[in-house]
């Protein structure tokens, strides 16, 4: 085995230099003072041994044990649930048709797909070409085609639908590797040969309803009772595909999602096959959705109110099914894969944009201060910010994987989607995005690595020279941060102080949540020339204005207990693999990215966003608390370089 040079590596470099050694021994010291200090101790935990059990117990639980909840409250009622549940005949026969839909023959699906598509087909080709009926188009004809095209060489085969899986590679990798599905709820050696006519018949009378229904919708709404069905069995699954079906779908579909996904959960946990736990944090999550839901009820408006804090109370449901239902680190890893998955299409999608999309996309920029920006991608969000928030919480999961790699293929394929995703944020031209995302970095990195802050103190003096290697257009646009002249800018601060008035007025309750309350108290409040705004421009302000300062106390203190849970982890749990310590860290970072890009807009305006926000912290804390408590003996490949040089040496002596 050959032995590194360290006369060429970077540490013989900084052995060697005098300069470059008198930097990082002065950076490893403030490291050290930190980690010392009450404030590293407040925000970092106290050092703890991680091969020791943690014993602690919460209030919560500790409440239940004295009222003996199990056994005067929980065993009554799922024994209650599990007999009502057994003896209703519905809810069998529907197990029943699923439990029973793998022994199918492939034949018989094929004939079904046949009469489906040859029906559908024929009518939207009827109403399209020969009636000219408008709102048809040439996407449901060619739906037709392609399902007829698909079902022949299913009619060929003879296979149950449970071997035709089970011999798929692609099939084994996507149900029971992405999304997790038990092998045993699709793989049978039950064998029915299904009827052939009744199949013919079903897909004929779906067909028929295409004169009504566009044959688009229909399929759609099959494959969404196919999902349902395997949310109902396994929870689990609902949360996979809010990360990744998030950007595509619409506010109130991602709602939808997630109330089912509650109701499953519910029905599993009152059958006793889940499990419900709390911790600080999530009282305190809790208390700013209760506090939500409160500026809906007590507001200047009610009417306008009520609707948008019980949406935000539905969509922070997000995070209580990720820390009760992602009980495995496997399936933290699989929602943060669907998440990073969704992020490269959004990201392909706005580059696309860029080079092939449309040119009218300026109305989000100063075209005075800005004439060489052509364009600004929206991609799925309808707007170039919101896109941007998404992104920038994203990115930092895809800098973890890229770390995590080991084989150059996966380094090279996790290059590619940072590379496309910082293409587009750069797009979006959101410079708030882009101190975002360039905090996040510096967080992330700083965390990482002691050795970063050394090499930014030796990198800083390029600085001077980045506008003559980075575009002129970027140059000019970041430069222009902070400069009232551009109409962007002067337009939040003239808001800003309107708003500031209105905060001093209702301090202590806020004028209520959304956007109907926000401008009605506006409008006494602003500034000549700009009587109409949706919201401050402004996270902590649009909070404070519509929960008083109660609910930014309350929101800042969930985020303290989150940073100081997540830093914590990452210091204190020296045994975790590296891919744990880092993806967590990635979470956090993503949050305190949208966190700085909400010092200069309301990143909560749009739900999709106010979704991911909490969705990203529920899924950090519940791989930190898969990990625990599956009390695994992970052995790190590498080791993770934390805050203290005690730290580092212990992981080292383990290897050995």
């Amino acid at each position: 085995m050959k032995m590194k040079d360290k006369r060429f590596s970077v540490s013989g470099i900084i052995s060697k230099s005098l300069i470059l050694s008198a930097i990082f021994s002065f950076v490893n010291s403030l490291y050290d003072k930190f980690s010392e200090s009450f404030f590293g101790y407040i925000l970092l935990g106290k050092k703890r041994d991680s091969s020791a059990e943690n014993e602690s117990k919460t209030f919560f639980q500790s409440v239940l044990e004295v009222i003996d909840f199990r056994k005067r409250v929980s065993t009554p009622v799922k024994r209650f649930f599990n007999g009502a549940i057994g003896e209703s005949r519905i809810l069998n026969a529907i197990s029943a048709y699923f439990s029973a839909l793998p022994s199918i023959r492939m034949h018989v699906v094929g004939v079904f797909l046949f009469s489906f598509g040859l029906y559908s087909a024929a009518i939207s080709s009827l109403s399209k070409y020969a009636f000219n009926v408008a709102t048809v188009t040439g996407a449901e004809v060619f739906l037709g085609v392609t399902v007829i095209v698909i079902s022949i060489p299913l009619m060929l085969t003879h296979k149950t639908v449970s071997e035709a899986i089970d011999e798929n590679r692609l099939f084994n990798f996507i149900l029971f590797g992405v999304l997790g599905i038990k092998r045993e709820y699709l793989i049978t050696d039950l064998k029915r040969k299904g009827n052939s006519p009744i199949a013919f018949g079903l897909g004929m009378f779906l067909g028929l309803l295409t004169i009504r229904i566009s044959p688009i919708y229909i399929v759609c709404g099959l494959a969404a009772i196919f999902v349902m069905s395997a949310i109902l069995s396994q929870p689990e699954i609902g949360v996979v595909a809010l990360f990744f079906a998030l950007p595509f779908a619409p506010t109130m579909v991602i709602a939808g999602l997630i109330g089912f996904v509650f109701v499953c959960y519910i029905l599993k946990l009152l059958q006793g096959k889940r499990t419900f736990s709390i911790k600080i944090l999530d009282g305190f999550v809790l208390a700013f959705g209760i506090m939500t839901l409160l500026g809906g009820v007590v507001s200047v408006s009610p009417a306008t109110s009520l609707k948008p804090a019980l949406l935000y109370l539905c969509l922070m449901l997000g995070y209580f099914l990720c820390v009760n239902l992602i009980k495995s680190v496997k399936w933290g890893y699989r929602c943060i894969g669907a998440a990073v998955s969704s992020c490269t299409v959004v990201s392909l999608i706005g580059i696309y944009e860029h080079y092939f999309g449309p040119q009218q996309l300026i109305s989000w920029i100063d075209e005075n201060m800005f004439k060489d920006i052509e364009n600004r991608v929206v991609s799925t969000f309808g707007n170039p910010n919101v896109l941007a928030e998404y992104l920038i919480m994203v990115l930092p999961f895809i800098v973890a994987l890229l770390l995590i790699s080991k084989r150059d293929k996966n380094k090279f394929g996790a290059f590619i989607l940072f590379c496309a995703t910082m293409g587009c944020i750069v797009f979006t031209w959101s410079r708030g995005a882009w101190l975002g995302a360039i905090i996040a970095m510096l967080f992330f990195f700083l965390v990482y690595s002691r050795k970063t802050l050394g090499a930014l103190l030796t990198l800083s003096i390029g600085i001077p020279f980045l506008p003559f290697v980075l575009p002129d257009n970027i140059v000019s646009r970041f430069s222009s941060i902070g400069n009232l002249q551009d109409t962007s800018t002067s337009y939040r601060v003239n808001i800003w102080k309107g708003v500031i008035k209105m905060i001093s007025d209702n301090l202590w309750h806020g004028v209520g949540v959304g956007e109907g309350a926000f401008s009605n108290v506006y409008l006494h409040y602003s500034l000549a020339g700009i009587e109409t705004a949706p919201h401050s421009h402004n996270l902590f302000f649009q909070i404070t204005v519509e929960q008083g300062i109660f609910g930014l106390m309350m929101f800042l203190i969930t985020m303290f207990l989150f940073v100081r849970e997540t830093l914590s982890f990452v210091r204190n749990e020296r045994s975790a693999p590296d891919s744990i310590k880092l993806l967590s860290l990635g979470g956090l970072c993503g949050i305190l990215a949208v966190l700085a890009q909400g010092m200069t807009d309301y990143v909560w305006y749009n739900y999709r966003i106010f979704a991911m926000f909490w969705l990203v912290i529920g899924i950090v804390c519940a791989i930190m608390r898969a990990y625990s408590s599956e009390k695994c003996q992970y052995v790190s490949s590498e080791p993770f370089i934390e805050l203290d040089r005690d730290s580092l040496s212990v992981i080292k002596q383990s290897k050995r």
